[in-house]
């Protein structure tokens, strides 16, 4: 059976206080981990062959992600650290006097990581 624990009306606000933290708290600890495990699938994607542009594979393996946490807020970026100025024009395309098709690998990896968190968040 449940157990019954006896309050005082001065405490009462206080005992409320703290079960609603704890369980913010707990709630927060895993929505980090998801948004994190998320960020690394996202990044874990574009760095494959299949997910990137591969003609030497530097662009590729270069992909990083990072999670920053405020306090109620998680946030996750996955970013390019040595190639990041050619992410535009390879998502993109681009003219100029040797124009190249678009090839959309940025866009696909973020739909399907988000995809991944909603449904690890339900």
């Amino acid at each position: 059976m449940s157990e019954v624990e006896t309050i005082r009306a001065d405490d009462l606000a206080a005992r409320v206080e703290s079960i609603v933290k704890g369980h913010i708290d707990e709630v927060h600890g895993q929505i980090k981990k998801d948004v994190s495990e998320a960020a690394r699938s996202v990044r874990k994607t574009l760095a494959s062959r299949s997910g990137s542009p591969w003609r030497t594979g530097a662009y590729a393996r270069s992909w990083s992600s990072r999670t920053t946490t405020g306090e109620l807020v998680t946030s996750a970026v996955v970013y390019n650290k040595a190639h990041y100025q050619l992410t535009h024009l390879l998502e993109l395309g681009h003219g100029g006097p040797a124009p190249a098709p678009a090839n959309p690998h940025i866009r696909p990896a973020y739909e399907k990581g988000v995809e991944a968190l909603l449904a690890r968040m339900r």
